[in-house]
């Protein structure tokens, strides 16, 4: 583990020790479980973004297969000329 200082209002100081003391938990625990939820919440919100971009072309009729084409084909040149 390693050492944080982080500053607080007296209100948020007073919350968390009243939380840390209902669940048995230190002050540290209950800061350490949040900020995981946090980044879990934050990880799953990019996720459901991700997903919704699936198929997001899928009803475009201005993109024909030619124009795929040309662009995988410029993708094609660059990675020849990095290899």
């Amino acid at each position: 583990m390693e050492r944080t200082q982080i500053y607080l209002t007296k209100v948020q100081k007073e919350k968390l020790k009243n939380l840390a003391k209902l669940n048995n938990m230190t002050m540290a625990e209950c800061i350490r479980e949040a900020i995981n939820e946090y980044v879990e919440k934050d990880r799953m919100n990019k996720d459901i973004i991700i997903e919704k971009t699936f198929g997001l072309w899928k009803d475009r009729d201005d993109i024909g297969t030619d124009y795929i084409e040309k662009i995988r084909s410029s993708w094609n040149k660059r990675l020849e000329i990095s290899e």
